[in-house]
This record gives C-alpha cells, structure tokens and sequence, in this order.
C-alpha cells in the first residue's frame, strides 16, 4: 500500500449561507489599520466597540493584507510577533495563513474578532510548527472582521515567512450533508467500531468524542489512486488523528498523522496487486468534537496542489 503522499490544497466546502457574515456589526470593523481609520465602522462611521485595539502605545502588531506574503519575520527567543488582518470579502471566501519556518520553533495561535496575549487561552486555536492554517465559512466562529495572529518562538529564536491566502468559495457547488447513519457499509465490524463507505464528493457529518462510536472510513482502491481529505470542525478548537493502513482489524502498522488540514493522497495496492481497500481510522481525544468530513477525487482540484515550501520538507509526511 505504498506510497504514500500528501499535501495541503486551497479548498472550503460551500456553506448554505454566506451572506450573513458581511452584515454583522464587527465585520465592518478594521483593527489592523495603522492609520485614523482603525477602529472605525466603515459602514456606519461610527466608533467599533474594541476601538482600544488601536491604541499602539499599548498594542504592537505588524498589519497583513490578503493575499500578500512578507518575509523574513524575525522573533527574538522567547518573545511573540502579533499579526492582524481585516478580512472583509466580496463574495464567499474563506481564507489560508501559511507559514514558512526559515528556522525556529514556534507555536501559533489565531483569535477572531477580539485580543487576547495569552498563548494558553482556550480561545485560541493552538498549534505547533504547522505550516498551513485554513479557515472555510462552515468553521466554528468563522467570522469576516479582523483576525488576530500571534507567533510564540520557543527553544530560542524564530524566522519565518508569513502568506495571507483568499480561498473563494462556489455558491453554487452547494452539496447536502450526509449523517453517518445514511453512509453505513453493508459489512460491520463488531462494537463499538463503525465502517462507513462514503460516496466521493458526498460530505458527511462526523462525530468524535469520549463515549462515542469511533468510525473507520473503507475507500476501494483500483490501481494507484489520488484523492484529498478534507475536514472542517463545528466545534470549539480540536483536531483528530487519522491512520492509514490496508488491515481493518490490526492498526499497529498504520500511519498516523494528525489532522488540523486537508491533505491529498496517493495511495496504491500492495505490489502484485491491482485492487486493494484503504482503510481511513479517525479518533480524537476531544470530548465532543463534530465536523464535516470529505473525500474528493476532483481532478481539477488535485491540480491544485501546492508545491512544499522552503522548510517544509520535515512537515509533510513522505511513505515508502
């Protein structure tokens, strides 16, 4: 079942409304100015309800546009460089923050909406040396407004590039969501597992959590195959971890990786072999974690792929 490979496309699940984000109060309010207009309700004109955020005698941030990167971010040991950017939209978009790690250990944290200097706040959504953060309009507190970004370095000094992304999301490529329960296979392993056979294409809503039925997603391989894996989280921050392996019962030999992304994947039978099943096992230790979960095969969108940063060699997994 080698190899393996996997990268981060530029893709959101259309949502059934988008509209309602661009009429919300704070949506009109940009924090990440550095002129007279920060804190201004560029709608109304009237003053935003966080306008202290703008006080840059207490407050120090660097400003990002969308879809520009800016190089060569140096943080000192131990200290944090924040970011902001206004994200405001035409039309329904999510958006991607990559992060290319020139050197250093960092942990990085997103926030919408209001501050926060605490790298240990729940508020945040906390990871480690990930080099990709992507937020879609189905996504727990997804909001337009501006967005607040902090970069901790740790175990000494940091460098990094930092790339803001605008991922424009199809209205019209709305696809119903599926439960679990619609999407069982014929075939069930015994409690508490559960296989589910989804349709490519077809999103379903899945749930993790303490007392929940795990599940394990079954996808039939015919010669060597690529699709993406692609989730988005209902819920407060959480990731989950997915193993990939051909045995259905014994996952020791399995590889994990842990999802906060979507990835692609090229996967082919064992050698001799032209079919073959892939066997998808998905668990968190969230105590309630919800989240669309979906598998493309999309040609137009596999082209997509991004092509590995500098730094990013020791990120992406590579199986042989």
């Amino acid at each position: 079942m080698s190899p393996f490979f996997f990268r981060s496309p530029s893709f959101c699940l259309t949502p059934e409304d988008c509209d309602h984000f661009a009429n919300e109060t704070e949506s009109w309010c940009d924090y990440a100015r550095n002129d007279e207009m920060c804190g201004v309700n560029s709608f109304s004109n009237s003053t935003c309800a966080h306008s202290n955020y703008c006080n840059n005698q207490s407050y120090s941030w660097l400003p990002i546009s969308l879809d520009e990167t800016i190089q060569g971010v140096s943080i000192p040991a131990n200290s944090v460089q924040f970011v902001r950017f206004y994200f405001n939209p035409s039309e329904c978009s999510g958006f991607r923050i990559a992060i290319n790690k020139v050197y250093g250990n960092l942990r990085t944290a997103i926030k919408q909406g209001s501050f926060s200097d605490s790298q240990d706040s729940t508020l945040w959504d906390r990871t480690w040396n990930i080099p990709f953060m992507t937020y879609c309009p189905n996504q727990y507190h997804f909001r337009y407004g501006t967005w607040f970004v902090g970069f901790w370095s740790v175990s000494g000094a940091s460098k990094i590039d930092i790339s803001l992304e605008t991922i424009k999301v199809d209205k019209s490529d709305f696809k119903p969501v599926k439960n679990q329960s619609e999407i069982l296979c014929p075939i069930q392993p015994p409690p508490p597992s559960t296989y589910l056979c989804p349709s490519f294409g077809e999103p379903f809503l899945g749930g993790l959590g303490v007392g929940r039925v795990p599940f394990v997603v079954k996808i039939p391989l015919t010669g060597c195959s690529q699709f993406m894996i692609h989730y988005e989280n209902l819920g407060p921050d959480g990731s989950f971890s997915v193993s990939l392996g051909n045995d259905a019962i014994n996952t020791n030999g399995y590889t994990w990786i842990r999802l906060k992304q979507a990835w692609v994947v090229t996967a082919c039978p064992p050698a001799g072999r032209n079919t073959s099943t892939l066997f998808i096992s998905v668990s968190t230790e969230i105590p309630k974690f919800d989240f669309l979960f979906y598998l493309s095969a999309n040609k137009g969108l596999l082209k997509r792929i991004d092509p590995p940063s500098r730094g990013e060699a020791d990120m992406i997994p590579h199986f042989r």
